[in-house]
């Protein structure tokens, strides 16, 4: 598992937990999840395309 990996893993982690203890709104876990994704895939394109 690279860094990437690492990071995703940590975010989605925050996610489950914050989710877990209803500690912020489903709306902004949902927006970093989605950012996430979107971040993740654009580096992984930019890694296909070198």
């Amino acid at each position: 598992m690279g860094i990437k990996g690492l990071i995703r893993d940590i975010i989605m982690v925050f996610v489950a937990f914050q989710l877990l203890t209803k500690g912020m709104d489903n709306f902004h876990l949902a927006l970093i999840l989605i950012i996430t994704v979107i971040v993740f895939t654009i580096l992984g394109f930019l890694k296909l395309l070198r």
